[in-house]
């Protein structure tokens, strides 16, 4: 009788710390999987901007692939961001769907930018840059949101300069951002 409730509480021993590690398998993988998910919903995010139609230079119909429209873009940002002039709810509300939580902006790295026709904001980096989409979560608790930043370089064309130097190096910068899970 003795032999057999030692060999029950070691058979229950073992089947408490088999289970305790499967747990923490499970969440670890849990975690791994959101992680990924949330890195190929960036990339999407980031692909989707990239290559929106209403932001692409083209010629005669044609469209130019990583080349955005200095006018279109500025257009573009009057329409969609909450901090411009020209702010369209239903427009937003649109791009909410496809965009979520995420920042979205265009920074012209060279030439250095001509704010006399362009409207660029300068950064405390001195950057300068054009906010086209904002709702990024407001990231009041330190270590609550978990930002996924996504660079993609592009050519910024603005067609009123003509012949002179119409095309300048730009960074199409998306940062998504998640909910931070505790561990």
């Amino acid at each position: 009788m003795g032999e057999t409730i030692m060999v029950l509480l070691a058979f229950f021993i073992l089947l408490g710390i088999g289970l305790v590690l499967y747990a923490q398998y499970q969440k670890t993988s849990m975690q791994r999987s959101a992680a990924e998910s949330f890195e190929r919903e960036a990339v999407r995010v980031a692909l989707k901007m990239a290559f929106y139609p209403e932001l692409a230079c083209s010629e005669g119909g044609i469209v130019n692939e990583n080349c955005f429209d200095l006018h279109r873009v500025t257009a573009f940002a009057n329409k969609v961001n909450r901090e411009k002039d020209g702010f369209d709810e239903n427009t937003f509300l649109f791009y909410e769907t496809e965009l979520r939580d995420s920042a979205i902006y265009v920074e012209q790295v060279f030439p250095p930018a001509d704010s006399s026709t362009i409207p660029f904001e300068t950064t405390e980096d001195s950057s300068q840059r054009i906010t086209l989409y904002n709702n990024a979560p407001d990231i009041t608790a330190e270590g609550s949101w978990e930002k996924f930043p996504t660079f993609i370089p592009i050519t910024l064309r603005d067609e009123t300069k003509g012949k002179v130097r119409k095309d300048a190096l730009g960074m199409l910068v998306i940062e998504t951002y998640r909910t931070r899970f505790s561990s």
